[in-house]
């Protein structure tokens, strides 16, 4: 059945002398991989077209249970305005993909997710000061989704975050607590998010807060793989 679908380009791997294997995000299908043939040939070359982050519309011939499936034809959803020209734009964009990479599942359609990462994609490519942030927020607002949001209730009383439990306990637990220090930069970084206040925080901050959050998702997808972006962005955007 030949269905159209929005899609966020996430991983395209060579395949053959002249196609890619392409794994996408699409709106209607969830994580899925689809197969490219001859799109690397001569003139008509437009892998281009396919790199991580892209949203594009693809005509798919979609079967369930099928592991592979070949697209019809292809175009651009968006074309980005700054994206490609903003080297710590790209940077956060690849966060972005790879942080997918890690928490999607094959063939399980989440469409609040899909328009989520768009919006967010689209949010970046028009924002033209703050941006560093934009992983942070990023891993905030996608734990909301993923069902494992941090409950910080309404004040911070001398408490420790549990990772594990995903709030704030009175009982300290090695490896599953972040010190009192920590556990305070964490609170009130989340409660200036939820009341929408201007919080300023330096370098250092945003790098142990990011670390913060991925330790985070480790504790709550099993399979959540080491991150290599994470160092790109330090690099890249402080």
């Amino acid at each position: 059945m030949l269905e159209k679908t929005e899609v966020i380009v996430l991983k395209a791997t060579k395949y053959g002398e002249s196609s890619l294997i392409v794994k996408l995000f699409s709106e209607k299908f969830g994580c899925i991989p689809v197969i490219l043939k001859g799109i690397r040939n001569g003139k008509k070359n437009n892998a281009g077209l396919f790199q991580p982050g892209y949203i594009l519309e693809l005509n798919i011939y979609y079967r369930e249970n099928k592991q592979l499936f070949q697209v019809k034809d292809y175009a651009v959803a968006y074309n980005y305005q700054s994206i490609a020209q903003n080297i710590g734009k790209q940077s956060i964009v690849l966060f972005i993909v790879e942080l997918l990479l890690n928490v999607l599942r094959e063939h399980h359609p989440n469409k609040e997710i899909f328009f989520y990462i768009k919006d967010f994609i689209l949010k970046l490519d028009n924002e033209e000061h703050k941006i560093k942030e934009y992983p942070l927020t990023l891993l905030y607002e996608l734990s909301q989704f993923l069902g494992f949001e941090p409950f910080i209730g309404n004040q911070f009383i001398n408490s420790y975050f549990n990772l594990e439990k995903g709030s704030f306990e009175q009982d300290y637990i090695p490896q599953l607590c972040l010190d009192t220090r920590t556990s305070k930069l964490f609170f009130d970084y989340i409660h200036c998010l939820n009341e929408q206040i201007i919080h300023e925080i330096t370098a250092n901050e945003q790098q142990a807060l990011l670390e913060i959050w991925l330790n985070y998702y480790r504790f709550h997808i099993p399979e959540f793989r080491t991150m290599q972006t994470p160092k790109i962005l330090h690099e890249v955007l402080h």
